[in-house]
């Protein structure tokens, strides 16, 4: 299983939503910076735990949907989703998560969205804190990615099949190795003490031989004390520290053991995540079919019959109730795996003892804590040159299954055109929906003005719409949907025959 970047794109919008917060038109933080602030805050202004809780108790209700359509007749699911629809949708989905991974390699999230504004400093990269966009971390997820092209080039196919997890470990290491050192000159504040004399007024003059003083003085008020400040010398040391990208303090401050609900999160309902949420899902049914048929050809098995199908909808059932469970464990949905079919095809091996062996060991490492403190002590710009590695090979697999079956007809390539430049427009150009950034996003904009006279429940659908139109792989995917459903076959195209096999990815 593999974290669904669907549900993980739509959670990462929503979040910004719900956590978008102004102090005079300048984005704070409600847990950091806005607490400063001494006018009142503009936006949703909730804290991140509890726009995640939104997340997650809006999944907790929306998952039923994915196990509904396991119980839809395979035909039907095959008429919905055909390869077109499918590849549509993923080439949308990786455009949209490669932003997410760029993001991380310039520093971080948070500092990417604040670089034309508040100037943040990056955190998140152990104890360094540069700009976003700095070199050193863009050299850092660059190390990662040379890593992978080395492994592709000199490895053994199974290093290959692991080239990811490889070069992370490269960037983590190399990471771990360097680090940045800041120095500073601090100098001692001088000490000052007055010096005091006593002299003769003016007019009076001291006779050394004798002893004497003659004269008469010109003014009996004179001042006969002079005082000088004398001072030590300045003192200047010039102290450097070093700072690491690594460090071990997440590490040690996790617990040995832990297990679920050990850290909960508020649990709530939010209406206007509702429709993205459940194309997400649909489309994690289109692609949790096309993995269990490229299982099931790895396995040297047949991809039709009454005994392939049983599996399908078998397959989408556990999908669903995993998004149940795994929302009921704190984190976003996961999904089918489709790189472990490649492999099935390199081990030869198709056994569920194998799978149930594998499942043990996350199971175990997923109890100790202090492995999965390992990974939380990733920077993020190591994990964004991993990550964007990652996301664009959902782009490449999305433009392989456009050419799956009957390929790129000129029906399906009307029906790419259409999906893929709404899509990649919204993606490429936020503010023809919505203006990015502002405090009450996506509730600005002049697609759709808000009027402050609008019900609750009417504020709430046009907020849902707005979501989906800001998210260019629900609008994408949604058209290519509809159009494949109504636009008509030309002569020399035939819809897929029943026994056909599934969409395989």
């Amino acid at each position: 299983m593999v974290m669904n970047y669907l549900e993980f794109s739509t959670a990462d919008q929503v979040i910004s939503v719900l956590t978008a917060c102004t102090c005079n038109g300048v984005s704070c933080s409600i847990n950091g910076s806005c607490k400063a602030c001494n006018q009142e805050l503009e936006g949703n202004c909730l804290s991140g735990e509890d726009a995640y809780g939104h997340i997650l108790g809006t999944i907790l209700a929306c998952c039923w949907l994915q196990v509904a359509a396991s119980f839809c007749p395979p035909r039907i699911l095959r008429r919905i989703f055909p390869p077109i629809v499918t590849g549509s949708s993923i080439i949308l989905i990786g455009v949209s998560l490669i932003t997410t991974g760029f993001k991380y390699w310039g520093g971080g999230s948070y500092c990417a969205d604040q670089v034309l504004t508040s100037k943040s400093l990056c955190t998140g990269n152990g104890d360094v804190e540069l700009p976003f966009g700095h070199r050193y971390y863009v050299g850092l997820g660059f190390v990662v990615f040379c890593a992978v092209v080395l492994v592709e080039m000199f490895g053994s196919p199974f290093m290959r099949n692991s080239q990811v997890m490889i070069g992370l470990a490269i960037g983590m290491l190399v990471a771990s190795l360097v680090h940045v050192t800041r120095c500073e000159d601090s100098c001692q504040i001088p000490s000052c003490k007055d010096i005091c004399y006593d002299v003769l007024p003016e007019g009076l003059h001291y006779n050394s031989s004798t002893h004497t003083i003659s004269g008469i003085p010109k003014s009996l008020y004179e001042n006969g004390t002079v005082c000088i400040q004398q001072c030590s010398p300045r003192i200047c040391t010039n102290t450097c520290h070093k700072y690491r990208y690594v460090t071990g303090t997440k590490i040690a401050n996790a617990d040995w053991v832990t297990f679920l609900w050990v850290h909960t999160f508020p649990l709530k309902f939010y209406a206007p995540a509702v429709l993205p949420l459940l194309f997400a899902l649909i489309t994690t049914t289109m692609e949790c079919i096309g993995d269990v048929t490229a299982t099931v050809e790895a396995s040297h098995l047949e991809p039709f019959g009454p005994g392939f199908e049983k599996s399908i909808q078998g397959a989408v059932l556990a999908d669903g109730l995993n998004t149940f469970w795994a929302a009921l464990g704190t984190m976003t949905p996961v999904t089918t795996y489709a790189q472990n079919n490649g492999v099935i095809s390199l081990s030869r091996c198709a056994s569920r003892r194998a799978g149930i062996a594998c499942c043990v060991c996350l199971l175990v490492l997923g109890v100790f804590s202090k492995f999965a403190a390992v990974f939380v002590s990733i920077p993020d710009c190591v994990l964004g040159g991993m990550t964007t590695f990652l996301y664009t090979s959902v782009v490449v697999s999305g433009i392989r299954v456009l050419n799956l079956k009957e390929g790129l007809t000129r029906r399906n390539r009307f029906i790419a055109i259409i999906s893929l430049g709404i899509g990649l427009g919204v993606n490429l150009v936020a503010a023809w929906v919505n203006i990015s950034g502002q405090s009450n996003y996506p509730f600005q904009g002049n697609l759709w003005p808000v009027d402050p006279g609008w019900t609750a429940g009417y504020r709430g659908f046009r907020d849902a719409i707005i979501l989906v139109l800001s998210n260019g792989f629900s609008v994408g995917g949604l058209l290519a949907l509809v159009l494949n459903l109504i636009l008509p076959f030309d002569d020399d195209e035939k819809e897929l025959p029943s026994k056909q096999p599934f969409l395989v990815q």
